[in-house]
């Protein structure tokens, strides 16, 4: 699905799921996966304890085109429809460019949400685009 800020002509493809939260320990490795790695353990430990208090997603993101920064936003809804979140998803570590993803590949991991929404997240709606202008 396009979400507004998101370019119509993307390589990505992503799909969202709520998941069950991660402990401190596979938090850990989660954000040492995504490129986190230049945090030291206790930054991640400190950064993943934090996110225990926020709803865990499950994403796929597929890129069909040349290798590149995804930058991903998301709306969250609840059982009844509400809109309960919109924003961008904000992954650990060194990400100001957006996760990077090499040509024709899936990446598949869990993370949290920046913030918690109002009410149980019951599904998700998301796009990413390729920024055109990573800081890096």
């Amino acid at each position: 699905m396009w979400l507004p800020g998101c370019s119509s002509r993307s390589p990505f493809s992503v799909y969202l799921r709520p998941t069950d939260p991660l402990d401190v320990g596979a938090c850990v490795a989660e954000a040492r996966s995504l490129g986190g790695g230049t945090l030291g353990w206790s930054d991640l430990q400190t950064l993943c304890a934090t996110g225990l208090s926020k709803p865990l997603y499950h994403a796929i993101l597929a890129n069909s085109g040349e290798r590149a920064f995804a930058v991903c936003r998301a709306r969250a809804y609840d059982a009844r429809g509400k809109k309960v979140f919109e924003g961008l998803l904000v992954l650990p570590g060194p990400f100001p460019a957006g996760l990077f993803a090499e040509a024709h590949t899936t990446i598949e991991f869990d993370w949290y949400l920046p913030t918690r929404p109002s009410s149980t997240i019951e599904r998700y709606e998301a796009s990413c685009s390729v920024n055109e202008h990573p800081p890096i």
